[in-house]
This record gives structure tokens, C-alpha cells and sequence, in this order.
């Protein structure tokens, strides 16, 4: 089975420049909210809600509309897969890419107009960077017998973007334990620098980490079962 590969038209880099700064005044515990850029139009949930729905229809004119709003994806994945250390090779990060746009079209239909659609598009890509790291990372352990699971990213730290997923972080750790996955995933911290940050030692910190993953892994089990 040969799978579609979607192509975005290049875009205006200071309107990507403004979803970016936008991106960043959404962080979770951000305290200073930037204001809209001029680079970008005036958020109406209605307007696009309507663009997903027609789009998902499979509209003309509304999937030519979508492709243009979704334009600046691939630079702001670009830029997210910098400050995760640009694990991956070219042609990964294209398959990143492509998942995240397969994603996009085939739920358009759960888009709620709660944040523009390029911000609701962004999350898909943050996830499918994350997986694709996982896999590549997974193989790569597998071949060379490394069985540390420490060393490889759970699922639960994939879907940390997701709001629910943050959400039950909040409900189920520590704050001390919550402080750790924030500044690691949100604010792309090292351990070390964690470690700094807080007053604690790189050794204590990663055991907090991945402690912090282990009971948010354990709660889905639970809601599973």
C-alpha cells in the first residue's frame, strides 16, 4: 500500500515567527501572555471550526485554505526537533511530518475551536516527533541489547503535550515530581540543568523523572484494565 504524502506550500517566516512566539505565551505556567502578532489574523474559533469542518469534507477552497494555515508546521517542528537535540535524519523527520499531516486530516472532525487550528496542528506534530524518536530509539536499543527502560522514551512522555494528558499529571504527582517533567518537557531542560535549577543532583532527578512517568504509566494501565 503506497501512503499519500501531503506537500505544504512555503510561507511568509514572520508569520511563523509569530505562531512561535505565540506557541511559547501558551506554555503551561507561562505567567506573561504575548499579545497577537499583526503577522497573524484575528482567532476566530467560529471561522475555524467551519475550515475544519469543511476541509474535513472534503471542500476545495476550505482544503486549500487549510493547506496554507498549515504552511508553518514544518518550521515549527524544525524548531522543536532543535531544542530536543535534532535526534533524527532527514528523511525521519520528514516521516515525522507526514504522520503529524495524516494525523491533522484524519481528525479534523475532533477540532473544537479552542485555540487555532495552527496550534491544535502543532500539538499532532510535537507527538509524532516524540514517536518517531521513541521508534528509532527502540530499534536502536534492540539491536544493541541494551534492556535499560530508563533509556527509552515511554509513551507517557510523548503525550505530555496533550492537555488531558497534563492534566492528569496535576491530579497524580508530587509537585515536586510535576516541577521535574515541566521543566524537562516544557522548558527542554537537562537533567543537569534541572538539577541546578532546583537544588537537587542529576542522579536524584532522573530517578524523580522517570518515577513521575512510571505513575502516570501506571494510572493508564489502571484506566485500561
Amino acid at each position: 500500500m503506497i501512503r499519500r504524502r501531503y506537500t505544504l506550500r512555503p510561507v511568509n517566516p514572520l508569520r511563523c515567527r509569530a505562531l512561535a512566539r505565540h506557541l511559547d505565551s501558551r506554555r503551561p505556567h507561562t505567567e506573561t501572555v504575548q499579545p497577537e502578532s499583526h503577522e497573524l489574523s484575528p482567532f476566530s474559533p467560529a471561522e475555524d471550526l467551519e475550515l475544519a469542518r469543511s476541509a474535513g469534507a472534503r471542500d476545495p477552497s476550505a482544503v486549500d485554505r487549510l493547506i496554507d494555515r498549515l504552511g508553518c508546521l514544518p518550521v515549527l517542528m524544525r524548531a522543536r526537533h532543535a531544542r530536543m537535540g535534532s535526534p533524527l535524519s532527514y528523511d525521519e523527520f520528514d516521516d515525522a511530518l507526514q504522520e503529524a499531516l495524516i494525523a491533522i486530516w484524519s481528525k479534523l472532525d475532533e477540532y473544537d475551536g479552542r485555540v487555532r487550528i495552527e496550534v491544535w496542528a502543532y500539538g499532532f506534530g510535537v507527538i509524532q516527533l516524540h514517536r518517531v524518536v521513541e521508534r528509532r530509539r527502540r530499534r536502536r536499543f534492540e539491536f544493541l541489547g541494551d534492556d535499560d527502560e530508563r533509556s527509552i522514551p515511554a509513551r507517557e512522555e510523548s503525550e505530555l503535550e496533550e492537555p488531558a494528558a497534563w492534566a492528569k499529571a496535576e491530579r497524580v504527582l508530587a509537585a515536586d515530581d510535576l516541577e521535574i517533567l515541566r521543566l524537562k518537557h516544557f522548558e527542554d531542560l537537562t537533567f543537569e540543568e534541572i538539577g541546578a535549577r532546583i537544588g537537587l543532583g542529576t542522579s536524584t532527578v532522573k530517578t524523580r523523572y522517570y518515577r513521575g512517568l512510571a505513575r502516570l504509566r501506571q494510572g493508564r494501565m489502571g484506566e485500561e484494565a
